[in-house]
């Protein structure tokens, strides 16, 4: 929580004489100042999830027998319905929010005892039991939705996902600490901007009886609320006067040093979950590159983080002989088959066939014999074959 809204609460308390109560007056422009920080994290931290799990939604779950692409059981869950409840993206989807907010996601493999069908949930809450590095870790408690399993959960039967830097939401508040103050102080500028000021001119203070309260009630109370109406009018006694000063001083940099700064928590957001700022802001300058930044640094190592924790679980050893499962993240890419058509040549000349590389521009595959079929162009020979003709 940002310490200008947790500043807030802590004066609320006081006030409250130790209890969280509504007496006295609060200023709601302070407590919006003050919890700016914390929206302006919050918003930088969730779009840059929600930019990576979009990402990896895009992606296919391709699974292996013998070395031989097949569509199973364990493709249909990956791709298209983990439990009876869920769809493969939406699931996806809060897995990795799960993961990049807390730093651990736990999925429960359940098989229904009516149909035998294995089904995956994603925990939402649980409590780790064991800790000790020579035994599975057991998880008790473990709720999905309002059901809470009457079992413990063994580690062995489950798949944990633990992004690597764990406490990397701590070091994105740290970091943005520093913009706090800037961006409450900014906000503040521009609320004082925007407000009426004055001077309220009187001969004599009342120093005691009904005078004095009249007094006191006009200042703290009818001049604020004169200026905060949209129209009344001031009732003043013999000796005062108000004067109005210069005219309101608004104007649109505030605005803008305000966006800046929260587009600065959005650049640090972004450079600590290794996804390039252009991208998140939507800058079209330079693309290319940038998307190689993002799938290199940030998508890959992440589906090598799923795909490794669901081999080792639900195919074991057998990834040795060829049965895994992979992410193909080609497909996160938009593909325009127009201006690729030299590329798809050239793919086709290197030995892809007709239905490979339909497949990558995101078509359906041929069901004819010959879109299987593997070409290579003439102009390419074997070092072996032209040291042979020359002997």
């Amino acid at each position: 929580m940002g310490n200008g809204l947790l500043e807030f609460f802590r004066r609320l308390w006081r006030r409250g004489g130790g209890s969280i109560g509504l007496t006295g007056e609060y200023d709601l422009f302070e407590l919006g100042a003050g919890a700016a920080d914390l929206y302006a994290r919050e918003l930088a931290f969730w779009t840059v999830v929600n930019c990576i799990s979009s990402a990896l939604c895009k992606c296919e779950f391709k699974t292996y027998r013998n070395g031989v692409e097949v569509k199973g059981e364990e493709y249909w869950r990956w791709n298209y319905q983990p439990n009876i409840n869920e769809g493969a993206k939406e699931f996806l989807s809060r897995l990795v929010a799960r993961l990049y907010d807390s730093g651990e996601a736990l999925v429960i493999r359940h098989k229904s005892s009516n149909t035998g069908a294995e089904q995956y949930f994603l925990a939402d809450s649980y409590i780790r039991s064991t800790d000790n590095v020579f035994i599975p870790d057991v998880y008790e408690q473990v709720q999905v939705r309002t059901l809470t399993f009457d079992r413990s959960v063994s580690s062995t039967d489950a798949l944990v996902f633990r992004y690597g830097n764990e406490r990397l939401r701590l070091l994105i508040n740290g970091l943005g600490e520093g913009l706090q103050s800037l961006l409450k102080y900014t906000m503040e500028t521009y609320q004082r901007s925007r407000g009426t000021r004055g001077v309220f001119k009187y001969s004599t203070i009342p120093l005691v009886g009904e005078s004095r309260e009249r007094f006191n009630k006009l200042i703290g109370g009818e001049i604020k609320a004169w200026l905060k109406a949209e129209s009344g009018a001031l009732p003043l006694g013999d000796g005062q006067d108000w004067v109005e000063m210069a005219a309101k001083t608004y104007n649109m940099e505030t605005t803008r040093d305000i966006r800046a700064l929260i587009d600065d928590m959005l650049d640090i957001t972004a450079r600590a979950f290794l996804v390039p700022a252009g991208l998140i802001r939507g800058n079209v300058t330079g693309t290319e590159g940038v998307m190689e930044m993002f799938l290199t640094f940030c998508i890959e190592p992440l589906a090598g983080l799923l795909a490794t924790e669901i081999n080792r679980k639900i195919y074991g050893r057998g990834v040795l002989t060829g049965n895994y499962i992979k992410l193909d993240t080609t497909r996160i890419r938009h593909v325009d088959i127009l201006d690729s058509a030299r590329s798809v040549y050239q793919l086709i000349a290197a030995g892809f066939s007709i239905n490979d590389i339909r497949r990558i521009v995101g078509e359906s595959e041929l069901d004819e014999d010959w879109a299987d079929e593997h070409f290579i162009t003439k102009n390419y020979e074997s070092i072996r074959k032209t040291l042979e003709e020359t002997e």
